[in-house]
C-alpha cells in the first residue's frame, strides 16, 4: 500500500460558493489534509446527460473516478466532524487555509453538512464496480450470487440505516488512507485534462485501482467482517439495537474514537444499548454525540474510559433520561461531582456499576440513592473510600432504594454495622450481598440482615472475624433460602454454628470455609448429615480436618462436585485417589489440591435422580404384587379366624349398640329440655348484643366517613402540589440546559484565548531570556578577572596574618608555662592544709563516739529492768483473757449448735417436700413416656410391612459385606509375605549384580544354603523374581477388586438406611411431634374452656352485685371484741366479715369520678380503660379486647391513630433485649421494675429476682406476695408448702407464687378458694 500524499499546491481551486460548489478542508485522524465536495454539485452517473463523459467509451473509468471522489467525500466529512470536536486541530486548519489564501469553512455550516446526512448524493451500492458479479441488486439488498462472498454468510442493507460510505467510516484508517490516495490521483488526472497545451507528465508511483471492497487488504477484510458479525442481524440484515464497539475494536485491532462513536449514533439513532468498554480515546465529545442523537438509549457501558468527565456526563444526563443500565467500572476520573450530574437526570436507573472507582465517596453514592429509587443492582466493589467517614451512603441507600436486590461491597473495608443495619431495614427483597473484606462488621449487622432480609440466597462475609456462632445460628434460622454462603477466615465459627446451618438451610449448594481454623471433623460430619444437597465446598487452610471428615462429606453429600482441601496437612493425595471412586460427579483437580466438577456433572445428576425415582417405583410395585399374591393364599385361614373370633365380637357389639340406642333416647329427652333453656337464654343475650353491635356499627361508619374525606383531601392536595413541582422542575431544567450550553461555549472560547495568550507570553519571555543570558555571560567574564586580582591580594594579606599569629602563639605558650608553675605551688600548699584539718576532725569524732557508747550502755540497763516488770504484768493479764475466751467460746458453740439443728430440721422438711414433688413429676413423666412409647409402637407396627423388605435387604447386604471383608483380610494375609519375599529377592539380586565373584551362596533355589555359579544364579533368580512379581500383581488386583466391592456394599447399605429413615426414626419423631401437638391443643382447649367459664361466672357474680336491691345499704363498722372490721346491711339485716362486692364496686366507681372520669364513667380511649387501685394507691391501664395491662399511659390517649401491641416484644431475644435496655427507676409491686429499650423506646417489665420479662403485667402478678397475705403457722412463724387439706382440695403457700389450691384427684389448680374452703 502506498503512502497517502496531499493534493498538489498548484491545483486550481474554485471560489467558495454554496450554489456553485463548496470545497471544505480539514484534517483527518492521520493528520493529512482532505477535501469534501458539495453533494449538490456532484453529478451522478445515473443522472448525467447523454452527451456527458459517462456515455463516452471510457464511461466505466469515469464511473470509478466518480465513485472514488464520493468515497473521499465521506472520509472528508468524517475528518471534518472530528476536527470540530478538537479546537487545536481546527486552529491548525485555519492557519493552513490562510497560507493557501482559501477562506476557512464556517463551523455552523460544517456541522450542518456533517450531521445532516452521512450519505452524499450519487453514492450508493449501485455505483460500486466489481470484477465479478454485482454485490447488490436494484433494491439495495445483497444479490443472491454474492451472499456467500463474506464470512458467516453476513451482509448488510442500506434499508437498515447503513450505506457503503458509512461502512467505510466504520472500517477505520485503512479505508480512509486508500481513499486519499485515489483522490490525489484523480486530482492529478483532472488537472492534466483541463490544460489546453500538453505538458510533460510527472513520474509517480503506480497506485492501486478499485474501491475498498475490491482491494486485497487484510485491514479492510477485518473491518468488514467485524461489522457484519457485530452490527447486523443475521435474519433481517438490519442494524442491531445493541452495538458492541468494544468487540469491534478487538476484532479489527483499531482504537475506537469520538468520530466513530458519532457516526454510529447518526447511523442508528434509535439504538438501546452501546458498549464502549476499554475505549480510552472516547472523551466528552463522544458523550455529547450520544446525548444529541441517541435519546432512547437504555444501556451504556463506559468501563475503563478514562477520558470521560462530568462535562460530557452533564449533556448525557439531560438528554438520555431513560438509561437503566450504566457501567463506570475502573473509571479513575469519576468523582462525586459526576455522580451528582448523573443523579440529576437519570432517575430510572436500575443497574449501576462503580467497580474500582477510588475517587467515589459516600457523598456521591448517597446522592444517587436519593434520586434513583428503582435501583436493583449496585456494585461499589473496590471503592476504598466508601464508609471512610461514616456509613452515609449505605444509610441513604437503605432509606430510598427499597427495590435493591444485589449489592456488592467487596473490599470496602470502612463499612460498619450502621450502614448494614440501614440496608437490612430498607431493602427487604435483597437476594445477594457481598461483604468480603469488611472487617469492622460484628454480629449486630448479621442479626439485622437475618431478621429483615429473609430472601437472601447469596451472602459473603469472608474475613469478618468478629462473626460468631450465635450470629450464624440466627442467620440460618431466618434465611432458609440460602444457596451460597462464604464465611472464609471467620475463626470463631465452629461445629455448633454449622449444625444449625445444616438443619435449617436445606437449599445450600455452595459453602466456603477456607482458613476457618476451628472447623474440624465433627463439623464436616454434621454437614454431611444435614446439607445433603451440597455441591461446592472449599476447605483450604482448615488444619483441623482429617481424612475421616473428608470421607464423611463424600459419603453424605453424594452430589458434591467441587472440593478444595489445599494446605490441609492431614489429607493425603493417595486418600483422595481412593475416594474418587465414591464421587460420581468429580474429577481430580489440576490447579489446586482436591476435586473439580466433571464437564457433564449437571447431566449426571439429573440421570441419578431419575434412577433413584425408578428404584423407588420398582420397590413399591414389588410390594403391591407380593401383597396381592399373599392375600390369595391366606383367604381360607382368614375366613376361619373371622368365624371363630370376629363373629362373636360383632354379635356382642350389636347387642351393645341396641342397648346404647335405648339409653340414648332417654338422654336425648333430658338434653332437649336443657337445650331449650340454654337457647332461650342465648336468644335474649343475642338480642342485647345485636342492639349494641348496631350502635357500634353506626359509630364506626361515621368515623370511616371522616377518615375517607381526610384521605381524599390529602391525595388531591398532593396531586396539585406534584403538578406544580413538575412545572417548576422542568422550568429550572430548561434554564440549566441553556446555562450549560453557554458555559460550554465560554469554556471553548476561553481555551483558545488562553492558548494564544500563552504563545505570546512565551515569545516575550524567550526574548527576555536571551538578553539576560548575554548580560550574564559578560558579567561572568568580568567577575573572573576581578576574582583573580582579589585572590592575589588576599593571599599576600593572609600570609602576613599567619606570621603574626605564629609569633603571638609562641609568646602565649611561654606565659602559660610560667603561670602553671605558680598554680602548682599554690595547689600543693592547699592539699597539705586540708590533710592537717582532717586529722584534727577525726580525733574529735573519736572522742564523741566513746562518750555515746557509755551513755547507751547506761540506758540499756535501765530499759531492761523496766521491760521485765511490764512483762510480768502482761503475763497475768493473758491468763485472765484466756479464761474469759473459753467461757465465750463455750456459749457461742452452744448457740451455733441450736441454730444448726433448726436449719437441719428445715432442710429435712424442704427435702421431703421436694421428694414428694419429684415423685409426682416422675409419675406424670412416666405416664407421658409410656403413652408416647405405645403410640410409637402402634405407628411402627402400621409401617412394619413396608420396612420388612428393607430390613431383609439390609441384612443381606451386611452379610455380603462381612464375607467381602473376610476375603480382604485373607488376601492381605497372603499378600504381605509375598511382597516381603519379593523385596528381599530384589535386594539379593542387586547385591549379586554389584558383585564380581564367580560363585555365590543362596538358599533361593533349593531352600538350603548352597553355592552356585553367579551367572547361572542371576538368570534363575530373575525368573523367580518375575514369577513373584506376577503373583504380587495378581493378588493386588484381587485386593483392589475386593475393595471396590466393599465400597459398593457400603454404598448399598447407606442407600437402604436412608430409605429406612422415614419408616423408623422419622416415624418415631413424627409420632412424638404429632402427639405433643395434640396434647398442646387439648391443654389449650381446656384452658380456654376454664377461662370462659370463669369469665361467665365473674360476669354473673358482678351483675348480681350491681342489680341487687340492698347494694347501697351496706355500712362498715368496727368490732371491739375481735379487733376486725365488719359490714352490716340495713336493708336485709345481714352481717359479714368480708367486704361485699357491691360495696367494692361503689367505692371504685366513686374513686374514678373523683379522678376525672365523669359522672359514673371510667376514663377510656381506644379500648384502654384507666384503673385506679385505691387500696394500693397505684394507677394502671387495661385493654378489654386484648386483655393487656400497662403501667404507663398508652399512646391511644394522645394519638387516636396509634396502636399498642406486643408483636415487637414477641420477636425479641431476652438476653439481647436486656443488653440493649436500661431501667427507668420505677418499681412496680414487690419484685418488678420498669425497663426501656434504647433504640425503640418501648416499655416492658423485668423481674428483679428471676430475670423474667413481660410486656403485659397484671396487678395480681405485680403484688403476688404481700405482707398481709403471708400465712403463719401455730408457732407464729411464716408457713410455706402444704397448709391445710379439705376433701379433695389442698391449700399451698409458695414463696414466689403465693397461696393456691390443688385438687388431688384431677390435679386442677385454682387461685381462688374452692367451696370446701369458703
Amino acid at each position: 500500500m502506498s503512502k497517502p500524499t496531499t493534493a498538489p499546491s498548484n491545483a486550481k481551486r474554485k471560489k467558495l460558493d454554496y450554489d456553485e460548489g463548496i470545497e471544505l478542508h480539514s484534517l483527518d485522524d492521520s493528520g493529512f489534509e482532505t477535501s469534501f465536495a458539495n453533494p449538490q454539485t456532484t453529478s451522478s452517473p445515473a443522472t448525467s446527460p447523454p452527451g456527458s463523459k459517462s456515455n463516452s467509451p471510457n464511461s466505466q473509468t469515469q464511473r470509478e473516478r466518480s465513485l472514488q471522489l464520493n468515497t473521499t467525500s465521506f472520509t472528508e466529512m468524517q475528518s471534518l466532524t472530528c476536527s470540530l470536536s478538537n479546537s487545536s486541530a481546527l486552529t491548525k486548519t485555519k492557519k493552513k487555509h490562510k497560507k493557501n489564501k482559501i477562506l476557512p469553512p464556517s463551523s455552523s455550516l460544517a456541522i450542518d453538512i456533517g450531521l445532516r446526512s452521512t450519505r452524499p448524493v450519487g453514492l450508493s451500492p449501485h455505483n460500486l464496480s466489481f470484477t465479478g458479479p454485482p454485490l447488490f441488486d436494484s433494491s439495495g439488498l445483497p444479490s443472491s450470487t454474492n451472499k456467500n462472498s463474506f464470512s458467516h454468510n453476513d451482509s448488510f442493507s442500506p434499508g437498515g440505516s447503513l450505506s457503503a460510505d458509512v461502512l467505510r467510516g466504520i472500517m477505520g484508517q485503512d479505508a480512509s488512507n486508500h481513499s486519499n490516495n485515489i483522490n490525489n490521483n484523480n486530482n492529478n488526472e483532472n488537472n492534466n485534462a483541463n490544460n489546453s497545451t500538453p505538458k510533460k507528465k510527472k513520474k509517480s508511483k503506480k497506485q492501486p485501482h478499485g474501491n475498498v471492497f475490491q482491494r486485497n487488504s487484510p485491514g479492510a477484510k477485518k473491518s468488514l467482517r467485524s461489522f457484519l458479525l457485530n452490527f447486523t442481524d443475521d435474519k433481517s440484515w438490519a442494524i442491531k439495537d445493541t452495538l458492541d464497539l468494544h468487540q469491534h475494536s478487538l476484532d479489527t485491532g483499531q482504537e475506537v474514537t469520538n468520530v466513530m462513536v458519532q457516526e454510529m449514533c447518526v447511523m442508528k439513532p434509535d439504538m438501546t444499548s452501546l458498549n464502549l468498554t476499554g475505549c480510552n480515546l472516547v472523551t466528552d465529545v463522544g458523550l455529547w454525540a450520544i446525548a444529541r442523537h441517541c435519546t432512547k438509549l437504555k444501556e451504556l457501558r463506559l468501563s475503563k474510559c478514562e477520558g470521560v468527565t462530568s462535562i460530557g456526563l452533564r449533556s448525557l444526563a439531560m438528554k438520555c433520561t431513560g438509561i437503566e443500565i450504566l457501567d463506570f467500572s475502573r473509571c479513575s476520573n469519576l468523582d462525586d461531582g459526576a455522580l451528582r450530574v448523573i443523579a440529576a437526570g437519570m432517575w430510572n436507573m436500575e443497574i449501576f456499576i462503580l467497580t474500582g472507582c477510588n475517587n467515589i465517596t459516600d457523598s456521591g453514592v448517597a446522592e444517587m440513592a436519593r434520586c434513583c429509587h428503582n435501583l436493583r443492582i449496585l456494585d461499589v466493589s473496590d471503592c476504598e473510600r466508601i464508609g471512610e467517614y461514616g456509613d452515609k451512603a449505605l444509610i441513604e441507600v437503605g432509606k430510598y432504594c427499597h427495590k435493591l436486590e444485589i449489592l456488592n461491597m467487596f473490599g470496602c473495608k470502612h463499612v460498619a454495622d450502621a450502614g448494614i443495619k440501614a440496608i437490612a431495614h430498607g431493602c427487604p427483597v435483597l437476594r445477594e450481598l457481598q461483604l468480603t473484606g469488611c472487617a469492622a462488621l460484628t454480629g449486630t449487622a448479621v442479626k439485622e440482615l437475618a431478621t429483615h432480609c429473609t430472601k437472601l440466597k447469596n451472602l459473603s462475609i469472608a474475613s469478618c472475624q468478629l462473626i460468631e456462632n450465635k450470629d450464624l445460628i440466627r442467620l440460618a434460622k431466618h434465611c432458609k433460602e440460602l444457596e451460597k454462603l462464604d464465611i472464609s477466615e471467620c475463626k470463631n465459627i465452629t461445629s455448633k454454628g454449622l449444625q444449625i446451618l445444616s438443619q435449617e438451610c436445606n437449599n445450600l449448594e455452595t459453602l466456603n470455609l477456607s482458613n476457618c481454623v476451628s472447623v474440624d471433623d465433627k463439623a464436616l460430619n454434621i454437614l454431611s448429615s444435614g446439607c445433603v444437597g451440597l455441591r461446592n465446598l472449599n476447605l483450604a487452610g482448615c488444619q483441623s480436618i482429617s481424612e475421616r471428615g473428608i470421607a464423611d462429606i463424600a459419603h453424605g453429600c453424594t452430589g458434591i462436585g467441587y472440593l478444595n482441601v489445599t494446605n490441609c496437612k492431614n489429607v493425603t493425595r493417595r486418600f483422595l485417589m481412593h475416594l474418587i471412586t465414591d464421587l460420581q460427579f468429580s474429577d481430580p483437580a489440576h490447579t489446586y489440591f482436591g476435586y473439580q466438577p466433571k464437564p457433564n456433572a449437571d447431566e449426571l445428576r439429573s440421570k441419578a435422580k431419575e434412577l433413584q425415582l425408578m428404584a423407588k417405583a420398582a420397590i413399591e410395585i414389588q410390594r403391591l404384587i407380593r401383597g396381592t399374591l399373599a392375600r390369595g393364599g391366606v383367604r381360607e385361614i382368614r375366613q376361619a379366624h373371622i368365624i371363630k373370633y370376629k363373629l362373636p365380637l360383632a354379635q356382642a357389639n350389636i347387642r351393645g349398640f341396641l342397648q346404647l340406642q335405648k339409653w340414648r333416647g332417654v338422654l336425648r329427652g333430658r338434653l332437649q329440655e336443657w337445650a331449650a333453656t340454654t337457647i332461650r337464654a342465648a336468644w335474649i343475650g343475642m338480642l342485647d348484643r345485636r342492639v349494641v353491635k348496631r350502635m357500634g356499627s353506626v359509630k364506626s361508619d361515621f368515623t370511616h366517613r371522616e377518615q375517607n374525606a381526610t384521605v381524599i383531601q390529602r391525595v388531591y392536595q398532593g396531586h396539585v402540589g406534584r403538578l406544580l413541582m413538575r412545572k417548576i422542575r422542568n422550568h429550572y431544567a430548561r434554564i440549566a440546559l441553556i446555562e450549560a450550553q453557554k458555559q460550554a461555549r465560554l469554556e471553548q472560547n476561553a481555551t483558545e484565548i488562553q492558548r494564544l495568550r500563552r504563545g505570546c507570553n512565551a515569545r516575550i519571555i524567550t526574548e527576555q531570556m536571551k538578553k539576560e543570558r548575554d548580560r550574564l555571560r559578560a558579567l561572568e567574564i568580568l567577575h573572573l578577572k576581578m576574582s583573580r586580582i582579589i585572590q592575589r591580594v588576599a593571599r599576600g594579606m593572609f600570609g602576613r596574618t599567619l606570621a603574626k599569629i605564629a609569633r603571638a602563639a609562641k609568646e602565649l605558650a611561654e606565659l602559660k608555662w610560667r603561670c602553671a608553675r605558680k598554680l602548682q605551688s599554690c595547689w600543693r600548699g592547699k592539699k597539705g592544709r586540708d590533710k592537717a584539718r582532717l586529722r584534727s576532725e577525726h580525733r574529735d569524732f573519736q572522742k564523741a563516739v566513746d562518750a555515746a557508747t557509755k551513755i547507751q550502755s547506761a540506758w540499756r540497763a535501765f530499759r531492761g529492768k523496766y521491760i521485765g516488770k511490764v512483762a510480768a504484768s502482761l503475763a497475768g493479764l493473758r491468763k485472765l483473757e484466756q479464761t474469759a475466751a473459753c467461757k465465750v467460746q463455750s456459749s457461742w458453740r452452744a448457740r451455733m449448735g441450736r441454730l444448726k439443728a433448726k436449719e437441719k430440721a428445715k432442710a429435712m422438711e424442704e427435702t421431703l417436700r421436694r421428694m414428694r414433688a419429684v415423685l409426682i413429676v416422675q409419675r406424670v413423666f412416666r405416664g407421658h413416656r409410656g403413652r408416647t412409647t405405645f403410640a410409637v409402637r402402634g405407628a411402627l407396627k402400621k409401617l412394619e410391612h413396608k420396612a420388612r423388605p428393607l430390613f431383609v435387604k439390609l441384612k443381606n447386604n451386611e452379610e455380603n459385606l462381612q464375607s467381602v471383608l473376610d476375603k480382604i483380610v485373607i488376601l492381605k494375609d497372603v499378600l504381605a509375605p509375598v511382597e516381603k519375599d519379593t523385596k528381599e529377592l530384589e535386594k539379593e539380586i542387586m547385591l549379586i549384580l554389584r558383585s564380581k565373584a564367580k560363585y555365590w551362596d543362596s538358599d533361593r533355589i533349593t531352600g538350603a544354603p548352597q553355592r552356585f555359579v553367579t551367572e547361572w544364579l542371576k538368570v534363575r533368580l530373575k525368573e523367580k523374581l518375575t514369577a513373584s512379581s506376577d503373583r504380587v500383581e495378581e493378588l493386588q488386583d484381587q485386593l483392589a477388586e475386593m475393595e471396590i466391592k466393599e465400597r459398593e456394599k457400603h454404598r448399598h447399605i447407606r442407600h437402604v438406611k436412608r430409605e429406612l429413615v422415614p419408616l423408623t426414626s422419622g416415624t418415631v419423631e413424627r409420632t412424638k411431634v404429632e402427639r405433643t401437638q395434640r396434647l398442646r391443643e387439648t391443654v389449650r382447649a381446656q384452658k380456654h374452656g376454664s377461662e370462659y367459664i370463669q369469665k361467665m361466672f365473674r360476669g354473673h357474680h358482678i351483675r348480681n352485685a350491681i342489680y341487687s336491691e340492698d347494694r347501697d345499704y351496706w355500712i362498715e363498722d368496727y368490732d371491739t371484741t375481735t379487733g376486725q372490721n365488719l359490714y352490716f346491711n340495713t336493708w336485709s339485716q345481714e352481717t359479714r366479715w368480708k367486704k361485699p362486692l357491691g360495696m367494692k364496686l361503689n367505692e371504685e366507681f366513686g374513686l374514678n369520678e373523683q379522678q376525672g372520669g365523669g359522672e359514673g364513667e371510667l376514663v377510656s380511649c381506644g379500648g384502654w380503660v384507666q384503673m385506679d387501685d385505691k387500696k394500693k394507691g397505684v394507677t394502671y391501664w387495661f385493654n378489654n379486647s386484648s386483655n393487656l395491662y400497662r403501667w404507663v399511659q398508652p399512646e391511644e390517649f394522645h394519638d387516636k391513630t396509634a396502636e399498642t401491641n406486643s408483636d415487637w416484644f414477641d420477636g425479641q431475644m431476652p438476653e439481647e433485649l436486656l443488653k440493649t435496655s436500661a431501667a427507668t427507676g420505677k418499681d412496680i409491686g414487690f419484685e418488678w421494675k420498669e425497663m426501656i429499650e434504647n433504640d425503640t423506646a418501648e416499655i416492658f417489665y423485668a423481674n428483679k429476682n428471676t430475670g423474667d420479662l413481660k410486656w403485659s403485667l397484671s396487678p395480681r402478678s405485680a403484688y403476688k406476695v404481700t405482707p398481709s397475705e403471708v400465712l403463719t403457722n401455730v408457732e407464729g412463724n411464716e408457713a410455706h408448702g402444704e397448709i391445710d387439706t379439705r376433701g379433695e382440695w389442698t391449700k399451698y403457700n409458695d414463696e414466689t407464687q403465693g397461696v393456691y389450691y390443688i385438687n388431688v384427684e384431677t390435679e386442677e389448680t385454682l387461685w381462688d378458694p374452692p367451696e370446701e374452703f369458703v
